[in-house]
């Protein structure tokens, strides 16, 4: 019997396929450790929290202020003054609940990536292992 010098084939579909595969489980993994990392201090700096802490205080204090005085009293600078620190307030929550939400977001793409990449991973394994 001659000999042979056939060298063994790499079976790179199935590594392609594992590596799929776990590629997705890590994504899927980060994706739900990613909120506890992310950390929204640094998108949210120090004037920022004073800013807000003062813009919720201001309007605490024209809302309290616009409640104890009865309606008929009420001036129109009262209402303006009223409606501004509302929309200063408003605007400024609406920037601090954008920066919480980031991380949120970041995760849920992680979360599709590595569900898509690891169903892709299983599908190959499991059509590669139906060939034979």
């Amino acid at each position: 019997m001659p000999a042979t010098d056939e060298t063994p084939r790499i079976p790179w579909r199935r590594i392609a396929f594992v590596s799929s595969l776990l590629t997705g489980v890590c994504c899927i993994a980060l994706s739900i450790a990613w909120p506890m990392l992310s950390n929204g201090a640094s998108r949210w700096s120090g004037e920022q929290a004073v800013a807000y802490q003062s813009a919720a205080a201001k309007l605490h204090q024209i809302s309290m202020t616009a409640g104890a005085t009865p309606s008929d009293k009420q001036t129109r600078a009262l209402h303006d003054e009223l409606a501004a620190a509302q929309a200063e307030y408003g605007r400024l929550r609406g920037e601090l609940d954008a920066v919480r939400e980031a991380p949120a977001h970041i995760a849920t793409m992680f979360r599709y990536v590595g569900l898509i990449t690891a169903l892709a991973g299983t599908a190959g394994l499991v059509a590669e292992r139906a060939q034979g």
